[in-house]
């Protein structure tokens, strides 16, 4: 014989379980996913900020390299101005 159904409290018990787990599972994925955003989001601000540095640095060496040549001659020329 079939198996009787089981009261309508008990079955409602059970959908009720269902439901916490799955807010439970809902609030745990919708976490993980905050946390890996936002670990995502600090790790591309720190990269950018270390490849900004480095291109600055980068930039800075180059300009302070060639400005030093172009400012020895000038030095030099106000030199020779001042000696004639």
């Amino acid at each position: 014989p079939p198996p009787p159904p089981p009261p309508p409290g008990q079955r409602m018990h059970h959908v009720v379980q269902a439901v916490c787990l799955q807010r439970q599972v809902t609030q745990c994925v919708t976490w993980c996913c905050v946390y890996l955003v936002f670990y995502t989001a600090s790790f591309f601000s720190l990269y950018v900020q270390l490849e900004t540095f480095r291109i600055r640095s980068h930039t800075f060496r180059k300009t302070s390299s060639s400005s030093k040549p172009h400012e020895l001659p000038k030095k030099r020329k106000k030199r020779g101005v001042l000696h004639i």
